[in-house]
């Protein structure tokens, strides 16, 4: 039922636009306003239903990562002295375990990745 609604308002539309362009922006007379919009709307609307669309499918999934952030902070030389990691891991430790800790807690998030076969 939906299917068949959109399909006769699709058609209405365009049938309509067709008509006001032919009518008014062409000066096409009224008769053959009607008629060619009606074509054209048709045959518009014949070439939407025809037209392969693609089905797309698409499967998401976690990624945990959970980093080593002292090779992290010593490759990229923001730890000068490997004395000081202890006190910046203590500074990233929550107290409370249901706060997030970024030193102690893996990262999550999603990917949304397409299907390889489009289906």
């Amino acid at each position: 039922m939906r299917a068949s609604a959109k399909t006769v308002l699709g058609l209405l539309i365009s049938v309509v636009v067709v008509y006001l362009i032919l009518s008014y922006g062409a000066q096409i007379p009224v008769r053959q306003s009607v008629v060619l919009a009606l074509l054209f709307g048709i045959l518009f609307q014949s070439v939407n239903q025809a037209a392969v669309k693609p089905i797309l499918r698409f499967t998401p999934y976690w990624v945990s990562i959970l980093p080593k952030w002292y090779e992290i902070l010593t490759d990229f030389k923001l730890l000068q002295n490997p004395e000081d990691w202890p006190a910046v891991r203590d500074s990233g430790v929550s107290t409370e375990r249901c706060q997030f800790s970024i030193f102690s807690d893996p990262l999550w998030f999603s990917v949304v990745q397409q299907s390889a076969d489009g289906e």
